[in-house]
């Protein structure tokens, strides 16, 4: 209890400190940031506002400055550049797949037209 009453007076004769002294705070000082105030008396205590400063010509300025040529794109049309469709890579892997397929597929053919062909001349 005694660590209680210490802590208290010491907060008391902080108090009293500065009251002697004569600077009396009055407490913090209101600002108002984003409220415009109706009464005239609190009007002194408005933010003023920022100046922001134009977008616009910032972006005018980095574009002045910034030029950019990529060599050997000039032939490369941009608006009709499409992505690449979805299966373009089961398309390749499968290509030499595919090529042996076609020809066992055309051999197959010439086989079955030359036994026609033997059929009709006996």
């Amino acid at each position: 209890m005694a660590v209680n009453d210490t802590r208290a007076g010491s907060k008391r004769a902080r108090t009293d400190d500065t009251s002697a002294d004569g600077d009396e705070d009055q407490g913090p000082v209101i600002k108002f940031r984003n409220y415009k105030p109706l009464g005239e008396d609190l009007g002194s205590n408005t933010v003023p506002e920022p100046e922001i400063p134009s977008i616009e010509e910032e972006v005018e300025k980095r574009l002045a400055s910034t030029t950019v040529e990529l060599p050997g794109d000039a032939g490369v049309d941009l608006l009709n550049l499409a992505p690449r469709k979805i299966d373009w890579d089961l398309k390749r892997a499968i290509a030499p797949k595919l090529e042996k397929l076609d020809r066992r597929t055309q051999r197959a053919i010439a086989e079955i037209i030359l036994a026609r062909v033997e059929a009709e001349e006996e």
